[in-house]
C-alpha cells in the first residue's frame, strides 16, 4: 500500500483470460487492482480468472473503442477491455474527490462496485466486491472500506510454527480507507477438514479514516492431528455493519516447507527439501529469494 501510494500510481491490471482460480501476475501481486470480466448482463466472462486475488469486475465483452481514421468499432473479448474501464473511472473519482488519494480513489470504486453472486452462483466471493458502477462511484461517499493488512498468530507452543493438534489464535491488523465505521460484525471462516473453529466472532467498535487497528481479542482455531505438513489453510473474514459488507482472504501454513531466515544485512529461505532462496520450482513465489540491505531480489 505504501509503495504504491508513494509512486503516486494505482496500478489497475486484467485477471487474466484463462478461466482459472490460480493466481495471474502482474495482477495477483500485492497493491495491484485485479480486474476480471462479465458479459453485459453480469455473468462471469467465460474466459475471465476469477479467484480471492480479483478485487472488482467490469465488462470484458462487445467494448466500443477507438478505431484509425476517427471510427469506432466493437472489439474481442478479454478482461484486457475490463481493466481500463476501471481506471477510467478511478480518475473519474480523483477529479469529483481531490482530496482522496489515489489508494482510496481506487478504494471507492472497489466498495461501490454491484454484487453480482446471485446471476453466478458458482463463482460466489470470487469476484472480488461486484460488478463496477461508475454512477455509485462518483455519488456516494459514506462507505468505509476496511482491509486487510497483516496476519499475526501465537501458537500453543510459542515457536512461531503452526503444527499439528494445536490451538492457534489469529490477530488481524485492518485498515479503513474511507468512512469512519463502527460495530463492524467480523466473523472468520473456512472449510477445512483439519481445522475447527473455536472463535470465529469478532466485532469493531470503531475505525476512522486511514486508522489502522489489530484486534486485542484473536480468532481461534483448532488444527487436527493429521493435517499433512506443508498444508495450506484459506481462511474469510466477513465484515458488516449497516448498509455494508466486504470480505478479506488470506492463508496460513500449518508446518511449512519452508522459512525465511533474516541475519545482519543478508534475507533468504530455506527449504526442507534443500532449496535455498525459494521452496518452489520455477514459481518464484515461496520464498524472499536472496535479498542484501533489503534491496531486491539477487538470484
Amino acid at each position: 500500500v505504501n509503495a504504491v501510494t508513494e509512486m503516486g500510481a494505482i496500478i489497475v491490471a486484467s485477471s487474466g483470460n484463462d478461466n482459472s482460480e490460480l493466481d495471474h501476475f502482474p495482477s495477483a501481486y500485492d497493491n495491484v487492482l485485479s480486474i476480471g470480466g462479465t458479459s453485459n448482463s453480469d455473468v462471469k466472462y467465460s474466459g475471465s480468472n476469477y479467484g480471492p486475488q480479483v478485487d472488482l469486475v467490469a465488462p470484458a465483452l462487445t467494448m466500443m473503442t477507438t478505431y484509425n481514421n476517427g471510427n469506432y468499432g466493437i472489439v474481442g473479448a478479454g478482461t484486457s477491455y475490463s481493466a481500463p474501464l476501471v481506471a477510467g473511472v478511478i480518475a473519474l473519482v480523483e477529479a469529483k474527490f481531490p482530496e482522496l488519494s489515489n489508494y482510496q480513489a481506487a478504494e471507492q470504486v472497489r466498495v461501490t462496485a454491484d454484487n453480482i453472486d446471485a446471476k453466478n452462483p458458482a463463482y460466489i466471493d470470487k469476484l472480488g466486491k461486484g460488478r463496477l458502477n461508475a454512477f455509485r462511484a462518483v455519488v456516494e461517499t459514506d462507505l468505509p472500506s476496511i482491509r486487510l493488512l497483516d496476519i499475526s498468530f501465537v501458537d500453543e507452543n510459542g515457536n512461531g510454527i503452526i503444527e499439528q493438534g494445536e490451538d492457534i489464535e489469529i490477530f488481524p491488523t485492518f485498515v479503513n480507507y474511507l468512512s469512519p465505521v463502527s460495530n463492524v460484525v467480523l466473523t472468520l471462516e473456512e472449510s477445512d477438514q483439519h481445522v475447527i473453529l473455536t472463535q470465529k466472532n469478532q466485532e469493531i467498535a470503531a475505525i476512522g479514516t486511514m486508522e489502522e487497528l489489530t484486534l486485542t481479542t484473536p480468532f481461534k482455531f483448532h488444527v487436527s492431528a493429521a493435517a499433512p505438513s506443508g498444508h495450506p489453510i484459506d481462511f474469510k473474514i466477513r465484515m458488516e455493519t449497516g448498509d455494508y459488507n466486504d470480505f478479506v482472504d488470506f492463508h496460513l501454513t500449518v508446518m511449512p516447507l519452508f522459512a525465511n531466515v533474516d541475519i545482519n544485512n543478508v534475507a533468504t529461505t530455506i527449504s526442507s527439501i534443500g532449496r535455498i532462496g525459494f521452496a518452489d520450482d520455477g514459481d518464484n513465489q515461496e520464498g524472499l529469494g536472496l535479498l542484501f540491505k533489503n534491496g531486491n531480489n539477487l538470484l
